[in-house]
């Protein structure tokens, strides 16, 4: 993350202004951790003014819809820019809050009105037995659909496993999931209301049926409880935010999370901003990744869709099949495993 200093020459003796710009350093990589999300990183400006005996600093970090200014003012300069980094870290958490919910809210709206308007051409599409084309227009207006499907197709062991053997391909199951989704809504009365909900509920439960479908037709025959699985869900666990993405072409949004928020995660499970600071590190992040992949598919499939796909508990449950208090309560479970775990891991 840069940094841009006004005025160091001001900092007298000239010795303190190495001991200034080392401490903006320090204190920046923990700016930037809370930032890692961001599409592109903000440059932090630090103007210097004395006024008397003291320092005057301000700090200025321009994010997505609103520019942060921080000013401290102190006999020493180092003390004084170390407490304004620490004010303006609290403060970037907090806006970084608000707009992802404003992101949230964007994308919501925007998908409804994707859907809204496409019920008349899925359903035109169908009417014409155009299957191609529906297909297409649905990826169209669901953007995030094919990568959720590669995901849940992946969280299933069986095919996990007949896929990195070669015996299928990932290709034939996008195919088969669409066409019965293509079929599903031919069956329907009317257009669903909540179609993005609709289809990610049949996606589930088709997904689930191909997979015992598969299992039958290679008379595969393993254990797969959580423990057995974990052998060949690791890779994928470690490495799901790395999955190839699709481009969400969403109008006036640049604020796409495709990487786990832990400082949210961590917010959730109601730690303070104090305790949250304990784990803002690499040894953190890569342990908190270790405990992913100790959780069931099912527990994480649920975790993914709250905290990567941005859904709702509500839209959770419909597509699950699941009652809110459900979902909830099992969020709710695993962000107390998490917790229980950093503290065993790196408080020991």
């Amino acid at each position: 993350m840069k940094y841009l200093i006004q005025n160091l020459h001001i900092i007298q003796p000239e010795h303190q202004q190495t001991f200034f710009e080392e401490e903006i350093r320090k204190k920046l990589k923990r700016i930037e951790r809370i930032l890692k999300e961001y599409p592109k990183l903000p440059t932090l400006t630090v103007h210097i003014k004395k006024e008397g005996a003291e320092y005057v600093i301000t700090l200025t970090l321009p994010m997505l819809s609103k520019v942060l200014l921080v000013k401290e003012r102190g006999t020493s300069a180092v003390m004084a820019v170390n407490n304004a980094l620490d004010t303006l870290r609290k403060a970037v958490r907090e806006q970084k809050q608000v707009e992802r919910k404003d992101y949230l809210f964007k994308r919501k709206q925007q998908l409804e009105q994707r859907t809204q308007q496409g019920r008349q051409i899925l359903s035109q599409l169908h009417q014409e037995s155009d299957a191609e084309n529906f297909i297409h227009y649905l990826d169209h207006i669901l953007p995030d659909l094919r990568q959720h499907i590669m995901r849940e197709a992946f969280r299933k062991p069986l095919l996990r496993m007949l896929i990195k053997e070669n015996k299928l391909k990932i290709n034939d199951i996008l195919n088969d999931l669409y066409i019965s989704i293509y079929d599903a809504y031919g069956q329907l009365e009317e257009a669903p209301e909540k179609l993005n909900l609709w289809v990610y509920e049949i996606a589930d439960q088709k997904l689930q049926e191909i997979s015992e479908r598969y299992k039958q037709e290679f008379g595969v025959e393993r254990d797969w409880m959580p423990a057995a699985e974990s052998a060949e869900s690791e890779e994928l666990t470690a490495n799901a935010e790395e999955m190839p993405e699709l481009v969400e072409n969403l109008d006036d949004v640049s604020y796409q999370m495709k990487q786990y928020a832990w400082d949210e995660i961590l917010m959730d499970a109601g730690l303070s901003d104090e305790e949250i600071e304990q784990f803002e590190t690499e040894e953190a992040e890569q342990t908190m990744k270790q405990w992913l992949q100790e959780q069931d598919s099912y527990a994480i499939s649920v975790f993914e869709m709250h905290y990567l796909e941005r859904y709702a508990v509500a839209e959770i449950a419909h597509i699950k099949g699941k009652h809110e208090a459900e979902i909830e309560q099992l969020l709710q479970d695993m962000r107390n495993r998490l917790i229980t775990y950093l503290k065993e891991k790196m408080l020991a």
